[in-house]
């Protein structure tokens, strides 16, 4: 099986929205137990390798699709603000920490957010940088790169598919060299979670400059640089340490590389013969088999905060009328698919909403299983011999994906709909779900960054290019801005339950499937390695990860 259809991407919930406006710590519950850990302190030297499922394309972060460059954003580069890792920290929680910024503070309208740069971080010795302090002005570049900024109109740029982080900029002040200071025209609550975005790296404007984007080149403050001489399109990318990277130390490492691996069964033979140290596993059967064949390996199990998310396109019949999208949300088991393709683990999800937004009480009484009102409603919305509906999909998303949509198939006959599974490229699917009128309903997991507002914003803002279903309903417009513009925490989450119970419930303007887990192994000599679902690529701090060997 393939995971490649779970895209990685950084998510925080309304945890994160209770605290993240006034900048205070949460505590971190409890991570599940890890096996292999560190019995010495860190050695320096060595080489870790892991998997990538797909090739880079380019650098360049900002342009659609563009999952794969994230590894540059996770090795290269830095961000203001990051989320803490490592012990005590539970896998799938988000605490914002400093990164490039030592403190910051936020205004007490959320207009405004300044950031107090750490003194003495340089950029990689790399030219055309070559290894110059960071200032506020970089700051101040990225973001006006990043949001695709007056500095950058009529340079024919392609749209920046991150330029909704930055929604309503004013403009980036810097009083001092060591101090930026973000403004808003409106209130932007998000923002403080956004600033850890890896979406949302500090960039040189040097490279832009020389080049004319960031395509080909990438220098950044990170604890990694890209050999380019050293990779190979394809085959594997290389990174070597910075050896002037900020944090004192490190990396322990002396270098990355990224195995480029699309099938599971080469990947799981590299990791048996030791030409990989760190895999996850595609499905829970697979964790399980890989358990017996690797059994000195260390193991470990989080739950994954991402879904499978369903645009539902609401602008074609039938799926404009409310009641076929009723009876489609009645008619899916969730209980069925975590019992029969995820081992019994894991937990219903809401579209728009993280697992803290709502209780599992709650989030049953929203997402009730009922094929016999399902069933009525459909007739009652004049199909009484059933009504078809089409789902895009493509075998590139795995064995695991076509296994649970073939489910959803089988659930939804006794509603009386016939879902027709319509398998094209993923290039297509990506394509056609863009258009208004030539598809009914794709699904995947969603790209998603450091606030729950992200998931609410990207999907069903009518502003939004991610929007695939073409919601335009003034109401939820008006939930999600109001939540957006609200510093107060209590009210701000209260918006965004209001607006996940109206998509859900009320609507049906989506639908999510379930939180199910992930599962990784790595070789016991790799050492003080803690998984964290919002970090990077894989779920790694990879400046604090060393090698016993």
């Amino acid at each position: 099986m393939n995971k490649g259809w779970r895209v990685r991407g950084l998510l925080a919930g309304t945890v994160l929205g209770l605290f993240a406006l006034s900048g205070a710590a949460c505590t971190a519950p409890q991570p599940a137990p890890v096996t292999g850990g560190a019995a010495t302190g860190p050695r320096q030297g060595g080489v870790l390798r892991l998997r990538s499922t797909t090739d880079l394309t380019d650098f360049d972060i900002s342009t659609a699709p563009k999952t794969s460059a994230r590894s540059i954003a996770t090795y290269v580069y830095n961000r203001l603000l990051t989320n803490k890792t490592g012990e005590g920290v539970k896998y799938e929680s988000f605490t914002l920490e400093p990164e490039l910024a030592e403190r910051w503070e936020i205004g007490p309208d959320a207009k405004s957010f300044t950031f107090h740069l750490r003194k003495g971080v340089r950029f990689q010795d790399v030219a055309p940088v070559n290894g110059r302090e960071l200032s506020a002005a970089d700051v101040q570049w990225s973001f006006e790169y990043w949001s695709r900024g007056t500095d950058f109109h009529g340079k024919k740029l392609p749209a920046s598919q991150y330029s909704w982080l930055f929604e309503n900029l004013d403009r980036v002040d810097t009083p001092d060299p060591l101090t930026a200071v973000v403004r808003f025209n409106q209130p932007f609550a998000p923002f403080v979670a956004y600033a850890a975005s890896q979406s949302n790296p500090i960039v040189p404007h040097e490279i832009f400059e020389a080049d004319g984007d960031l395509k080909s080149h990438a220098v950044g403050t990170g604890p990694f640089m890209l050999d380019s001489a050293a990779s190979q399109t394809g085959s594997r990318w290389v990174f070597k340490r910075n050896p002037g990277y900020w944090k004192q130390g490190r990396p322990y490492l002396d270098g990355l590389q990224e195995l480029v691996i699309p099938a599971d069964a080469t990947a799981q033979a590299a990791f048996r013969t030791g030409q990989m140290d760190y895999l996850d596993a595609p499905s829970c059967r697979d964790a399980e088999e890989m358990r017996k064949a690797f059994p000195a390996a260390s193991y470990f199990e989080g739950v994954s905060v991402a879904p499978i998310n369903i645009y539902i396109n609401t602008r074609v019949a039938p799926l404009d009328d409310v009641r076929i999208r009723r009876a489609f949300a009645l008619g899916i088991s969730r209980d069925d698919i975590i019992k029969t393709l995820q081992c019994g683990k894991g937990e219903w999800a809401l579209s728009g909403a993280l697992g803290d937004t709502f209780s599992q009480d709650e989030r049953h009484k929203l997402l009730r299983y009922d094929p016999a009102e399902a069933k009525r409603l459909v007739a009652e919305a004049g199909f009484p011999a059933g009504v078809d509906v089409d789902w895009l999909y493509t075998k590139e998303y795995g064995d695991l994906y076509e296994s649970t949509i073939t489910l959803i198939q089988s659930q939804l006959k006794q509603a009386n709909i016939n879902l027709r599974l319509k398998a094209t490229t993923r290039a297509d699917v990506q394509a056609v779900r863009r258009t208004a009128d030539k598809h009914m309903l794709t699904a995947t997991t969603k790209t998603l960054e450091p606030d729950a507002e992200s998931f609410l914003y990207q999907v069903f803002h009518p502003k939004s290019t991610n929007n695939y279903g073409g919601v335009n309903d003034p109401k939820l417009t008006g939930l999600i801005e109001g939540q957006r513009r609200e510093p107060d925490v209590t009210k701000r989450r209260n918006l965004i339950r209001d607006a996940v119970s109206y998509i859900n419930g009320d609507m049906v303007y989506g639908l999510a499937l379930t939180y199910d887990l992930d599962y990784k192994f790595w070789h016991s000599y790799v050492k003080d390695l803690s998984p964290n679902f919002w970090v990077g690529q894989y779920g790694l701090t990879v400046d604090t990860i060393w090698l016993n060997k």
